[in-house]
């Protein structure tokens, strides 16, 4: 019977240190091929330790969106700033894994003077975005990065996306379909807008309800992210991105959180959501097209949050 355990613990030993290697060397095998910021929505593939950035640009689809379609070098020379864009999109990313992602930043000698964060109500009432498991599918296999994620206390999911991480390492889709790709810019736009659709649309972004205690978990999420900024000499500033709509619903929940920073840490707050209610500078309700970031770009934010300072 001890053989036959033996044996037994010997092919999954086996097994696993097979599985392991195969996992580092597609990981290898991607990272190889080099990606840039707009070529990808991994961060890990776009980390360069030891680099100084002017600005780090956290947050989800809509942060994304001033990198991807080649928006990131618009953005740069508009701004004439070294930009470094953490954002993710498809709702599987949520402030804890951001906070993570920046101090995994800053344990690599990445550093930024200003840190700009995408805040805005349905991220801060969504639960599914913080515990979705293929949070990381997209990221390539480093051991000191799943190391520091088993020590890293804001997880609530942390078996299940270890597990799908190393996992998506080994399929089709990592291997053959991963490769730099950008659209040259985004032009389709809108026509009007679509009263219907932002009804619905509002009722899928709020799908986990109103639970003030999920609030009150990623508002403190969003603290520690301050505080790991702080602390590594890093300015803070929040921005809410322009929508078709104006303000997404429960706004006035934004409102409260970020005057409590302000009174208590003293960052900024802009809110840019009815900046621009023109149809033809979107691509859907609240997502700005190419046309729509750079006037964005130049004519909001650089004035507000990079020449007032």
């Amino acid at each position: 019977m001890k053989k036959f355990f033996k044996k037994i613990l010997l092919i999954f030993v086996s097994f696993l240190l097979f599985f392991i290697v195969l996992v580092v060397l597609f990981s290898k095998l991607i990272e190889n091929r080099e990606f840039k910021n707009w070529e990808t929505e991994s961060n890990l593939l776009i980390m360069h330790p030891h680099t100084h950035y002017d600005v780090l640009l956290l947050g989800n689809s809509h942060s994304r969106n001033f990198s991807r379609h080649n928006n990131h070098q618009r953005v740069e020379n508009i701004l004439n700033k070294d930009i470094l864009n953490f954002g993710r999109s498809g709702g599987i990313t949520g402030y804890s894994d951001y906070l993570f992602y920046l101090q995994y930043a800053y344990s690599k000698n990445i550093t930024f003077d200003t840190i700009v964060v995408n805040v805005f109500s349905q991220m801060l009432f969504s639960q599914s975005a913080n515990i979705a498991s293929n949070s990381f599918e997209q990221e390539p296999f480093r051991f000191d990065f799943l190391f520091q994620y088993f020590k890293y206390p804001f997880s609530e999911n942390k078996l299940q996306k270890v597990f799908y991480y190393m996992r998506s390492k080994i399929s089709l889709k990592w291997i053959f379909l991963n490769k730099p790709y950008s659209l040259n810019s985004k032009t389709d736009s809108l026509l009007e807008i679509d009263t219907i659709k932002v009804k619905k649309g509002f009722e899928i972004a709020f799908s986990d309800g109103l639970d003030t205690a999920v609030f009150n978990y990623n508002a403190n999420i969003v603290e520690e992210i301050i505080q790991t900024a702080k602390k590594n000499g890093a300015v803070v500033v929040f921005i809410t991105t322009p929508t078709l709509f104006g303000n997404w619903p429960h706004h006035d929940y934004v409102v409260d959180l970020m005057s409590y920073f302000k009174q208590v840490y003293n960052v900024d707050y802009y809110n840019f959501a009815d900046s621009i209610p023109i149809p033809n500078y979107y691509y859907d309700h609240h997502h700005l097209n190419t046309k729509g970031v750079v006037k964005f770009v130049e004519e909001y934010l650089k004035p507000a949050v990079f020449d007032s300072k």
